[in-house]
């Protein structure tokens, strides 16, 4: 019976006319393995590689208001994460943000995996506070995935 319900729910889906997407203001540089949550009507980009400075640029938060068209405003720069991260996970829960594991670089370590987690609390406009770490995940673990229920 669940079968024949998903099915339904696909055969529906593939005869739906396409949905319109709506632009959003570009970030500062591309980014990738990088976290993207929404939160309160925001949305917010955490760390990942950089299109033009590369591992340096993993540190950096971005944060951009959701209109209530869709479309964004412009990107504003938050505080930097604490450490260099990327293929981490990202989540959002109660106006808190979180980053977990990824892969980190120190100075004379070079990249590894993590098993770091630092979190951060938006303030009224939007803005995320100072990251601070919390307690870590069991085991280091990279290219993960998180969410809150």
């Amino acid at each position: 019976m669940a079968l024949i319900g998903i099915w339904t729910l696909a055969l529906g889906l593939m005869t739906a006319g396409a949905a319109e997407f709506t632009a959003h203001s570009p970030l500062p540089d591309s980014y990738r393995m990088h976290g993207l949550v929404s939160s309160d009507g925001f949305l917010y980009n955490l760390g990942g590689l950089s299109g033009s400075t590369g591992i340096s640029g993993a540190r950096k938060v971005f944060y951009a208001r959701v209109e209530s068209d869709g479309s964004g405003a412009a990107w504003n720069p938050g505080p930097d994460l604490p450490a260099i991260v990327f293929a981490h996970a990202a989540v959002a829960a109660n106006k808190t943000l979180y980053v977990l594991g990824g892969q980190h670089f120190t100075p004379g370590a070079g990249v590894g995996p993590s098993d770091a987690v630092y979190f951060t609390r938006t303030n009224a406009d939007g803005s995320p506070g100072e990251w601070t770490a919390t307690t870590p995940l069991p085991r280091a673990a990279f290219f993960l995935n998180a969410a809150f229920w």
